[in-house]
C-alpha cells in the first residue's frame, strides 16, 4: 500500500508547513510515499526546503519514495536553485 502526497500548484511560504506536516505523517506510514508534483506551477524556498528535508529524511530511514510526474515547472524552479543534478538522483516516475 501506498501513501501518496499531492503538492499544490501554488506552494507559498504559508503552505509549507501544511507540506512539512503532510510528508511527516506519510513518513510515519509503511508503505512506498508517492509525491505528486505534477500540479506544481511555483515552489517557494520554504517549499523547497521542505521538501529537500524530506528526501534527506526518506534516503536515511531507506522509506521508500518517489516523485511522481514532475512538472515542468517544478524542474525549472529546482534548475534555477542549482539543484537540477540533485533532482536527477531522485526516484522519479514520469
Amino acid at each position: 500500500m501506498s501513501t501518496r502526497v499531492e503538492l499544490p500548484a501554488l506552494l507559498t511560504p504559508g503552505d509549507a508547513v501544511m507540506l512539512r506536516n503532510s510528508l511527516l505523517a506519510a513518513l510515519a506510514t509503511s508503505g512506498r510515499i508517492e509525491v505528486d508534483a505534477s500540479a506544481v506551477q511555483h515552489l517557494s524556498v520554504q517549499g523547497v526546503q521542505v521538501l529537500l528535508s524530506f528526501v534527506a529524511s526518506a534516503n536515511a530511514t531507506a522509506h521508500p519514495w518517489v516523485l511522481k510526474a514532475p512538472s515542468e515547472d517544478l524542474v525549472a524552479q529546482l534548475e534555477s536553485y542549482g539543484l537540477f543534478p540533485q533532482l536527477m538522483t531522485w526516484p522519479v516516475e514520469v
